[in-house]
């Protein structure tokens, strides 16, 4: 099928090759740049969230109950140390949302949610207490917290005696903090094995877009010198062969395409001179032949007017005498 393809539609299919092998290999690229790109901007996130997690962790330990001694002293810096957790909580459940909206995590964040919730709500009835407020006026910071123990109501934590609210809560968040890293560390190993799948696949799309592009080269190569060079040099040398008098050199070339006409052409060209040639040679050897005849008729002639010469002379001189002879016998 392909030997009856115009020269000019097998290089449009060669173009083709060209524009498909550029491509894969464009395809292939983007996906694996894409890939190690959101690979990249995920484990940032989750670096961010880790480092939010940890400041947050950081300043719920820092704080402890007042001492009886130093009561206003002690209030003043755990109000100060709620405050810096309060802010802490807050960055953290801001980076935490965002990378769930983003789909950063390797899951939507609603354990780690839980605990931001509970966390807030402890820090919220803490900061109540400070301030000499009841613990049902405590005002939560995060967006969330109020709804969440709307919708399970089961999850909200019992107060406690008054003289060891500060002590126990404090306790409960130290608590709740902790359980966060092996919540945070299993999210974050989860999106390094999902970052290791994307990376096989990449290397796999990648090798695969690159054997096949260097198939697809090799194929194109191949059809090149099938259909271009192989006939070009065919040509070449039927034209050397008939350019030192070989008139009656073949060019058997079969490639269903202009290739083949010009050979088929100039084949009929060769076969026209090869034939004019002989015709040639043959007038010239028939004129040779009348050449050689005309001179040797001419040597003929030439021989014979000069023996018709010698003959003549002497009888001329016969002719001359017997006059004379003639006249001397006539009596006067």
């Amino acid at each position: 099928m392909f030997r009856r393809w115009p020269v000019r539609v097998k290089l449009i299919a060669g173009l083709c090759v060209v524009v498909g092998m550029m491509l894969i290999s464009f395809g292939g690229s983007a996906f694996g740049l894409h890939s190690f790109h959101m690979s990249y901007l995920t484990q940032i996130d989750q670096l961010v969230e880790l480092d939010a997690s940890t400041k947050l962790i950081q300043d719920v330990f820092r704080l402890h109950p007042p001492d009886d001694g130093q009561a206003g002293a002690g209030l003043k810096d755990l109000s100060e140390h709620v405050a810096a957790a309060q802010q802490a909580l807050t960055i953290y459940h801001r980076e935490l949302k965002k990378n769930a909206q983003r789909g950063n995590r390797a899951n939507p964040g609603t354990d780690e949610l839980e605990l931001a919730f509970l966390i807030d709500d402890d820090l919220a009835k803490l900061r109540a207490r400070i301030d000499g407020r009841e613990t049902a006026q405590a005002e939560a910071i995060l967006p969330g917290t109020r709804g969440f123990f709307e919708r399970h109501p089961e999850e909200r934590q019992a107060d406690f005696p008054a003289g060891s609210e500060f002590a126990s809560r404090i306790d409960r968040l130290h608590r709740t903090v902790s359980i966060l890293p092996s919540k945070l560390n299993s999210s974050f190993y989860k999106v390094l094995e999902n970052s290791r799948t994307q990376y096989q696949t990449s290397r796999a799309i990648v090798w695969s877009s690159a054997v096949m592009v260097l198939a697809m080269l090799c194929g194109l190569a191949a059809l090149f010198h099938r259909w271009v060079l192989n006939p070009v040099r065919l040509l070449h040398k039927g034209v050397r062969r008939v350019a030192r008098g070989n008139f009656g050199h073949k060019i058997d070339l079969h490639t269903g395409d202009e290739m083949q006409e010009f050979a088929e052409a100039f084949n009929d060209m060769t076969a026209q001179i090869s034939m004019t040639y002989a015709d040639l040679e043959k007038q010239v050897q028939e004129r040779s032949q009348q050449l050689v005849r005309s001179e040797h008729l001419a040597g003929v002639g030439f021989l014979a007017a000069g023996v018709a010469h010698e003959i003549n002379n002497p009888l001329a001189s016969i002719a001359f005498c017997s006059e004379a002879l003639e006249n001397r016998l006539t009596p006067m």
